[in-house]
């Protein structure tokens, strides 16, 4: 199983199981990277926070697995910017948000 090196925030829109199988699959919507140059939290590395857009993609369809962990969001602005703050609340991931 590969994970990006850089886990992607997302909100689960739904969940499927197949019954024949026993898959479960999630629906998400991934948050869009932040059109910033420079991401002020990626010097905080133990933090595990980064900055994100608050827009979402469209929906797409993952397996479980693909799933690392839950985050927690707050929104923020700056510079009359609109962006969220991810912070992952695994505690096993060496991987920021």
């Amino acid at each position: 199983m590969i994970f990006p090196a850089d886990p992607i925030p997302a909100q689960i829109v739904y969940m499927v199981q197949f019954p024949q199988t026993d898959e479960t699959y999630i629906a998400v919507r991934r948050h869009k990277k932040a059109a910033i140059v420079s991401d002020p939290y990626a010097q905080y590395r133990a933090l595990r926070a980064r900055l994100w857009d608050p827009e979402l993609t469209a929906v797409e369809v993952v397996p479980l697995s693909q799933i690392v962990s839950h985050f927690s969001c707050l929104p923020l602005e700056l510079d009359e910017a609109k962006y969220i703050v991810a912070i992952s609340l695994s505690r096993t991931s060496e991987s920021p948000l």
